[in-house]
């Protein structure tokens, strides 16, 4: 992974993060490192994990294909909308 492509997925786990703890969406972020892949899914925080939820974002990302920094940081960009409406 080159240093490009990883400070883009420590910005998605930043904003992940931060959506969490902002408290109404819960996004959770997965690494995979042998399969290369990073997914990323966003639930409203009062979603029923005992039932089917409804995640309101659900991607994948693998991280060895040739346009996979601009995947990430669309990634990205998506989930911080969540960010900035928690923010208001």
């Amino acid at each position: 992974m080159n240093d490009e492509l990883r400070a883009a997925v420590e910005r998605l786990f930043a904003i992940c993060l931060g959506v969490t703890l902002a408290g109404k969406h819960h996004a959770f972020m997965r690494y995979d490192g042998p399969w290369q892949t990073v997914e990323v899914d966003l639930h409203p925080a009062d979603d029923d994990y005992a039932k089917a939820p409804k995640p309101l974002i659900c991607d994948r990302v693998r991280l060895s294909e040739p346009m996979a920094i601009g995947h990430v940081k669309d990634l990205a960009d998506r989930i911080s909308v969540y960010l900035l409406e928690d923010a208001a």
